[in-house]
């Protein structure tokens, strides 16, 4: 299927506007012959992030590596203090202090799941004076946080350009697929 318009869209949106002028042509190629419309990391707005490695105390690592987006919205992270443990999780950021998953639900819940939706809510309270917010696509392994304008979600949501499974999923509809 043509992704063109979608892609054109995206870019009249501002989706490239952190790519580096010389690299938009390219990746937007890229994108249209490979039929994946965001453009990987390249894009500045899409990150892998393993849902495993997120649940095993890998939060901290994913958001030095989302840290440059987080900085073009005037987002610093300036101490941030993760454990990891046997009984649970937790992350510090520039002094609140958020649980992950506790004990209890170490031993009776998907913590990957449950450690994906806690560090969205996370980046999209640091992002909540922006109008950019973190959305997920695919899961586990080969899940990627992509941050998008609720324009260019929106967008996205009613293509029909793309499959269902392509499209990246807000914090509420990652959610409810969890119950």
């Amino acid at each position: 299927m043509d992704i063109t318009s979608l892609i054109n869209d995206l870019e009249r949106l501002g989706y490239y506007k952190y790519t580096a002028d010389e690299k938009i042509n390219v990746l937007k190629k890229e994108c249209l012959e490979g039929g994946y419309a965001f453009g990987w990391e390249e894009t500045c707005r899409d990150f892998h992030a393993d849902a495993e490695d997120l649940a095993e105390g890998g939060i901290s690592l994913f958001l030095t590596e989302i840290e440059p987006f987080l900085s073009k919205q005037g987002i610093r992270l300036a101490d941030i203090k993760e454990s990891f443990d046997e009984r649970g999780s937790t992350i510090e950021i520039n002094g609140k202090r958020s649980v992950i998953y506790d004990q209890q639900e170490l031993k009776h819940k998907d913590i990957w799941s449950l450690a994906t939706s806690r560090t969205i809510e996370i980046i999209n309270e640091l992002l909540a004076s922006t109008n950019e917010r973190a959305y997920i696509l695919y899961g586990g392994n080969d899940q990627r946080v992509i941050f998008l304008t609720s324009a260019m979600f929106e967008l996205i949501q009613v293509t029909t350009l793309i499959e269902e499974i392509e499209k990246p999923l807000s914090l509420e509809q990652f959610n409810a697929t969890l119950s």
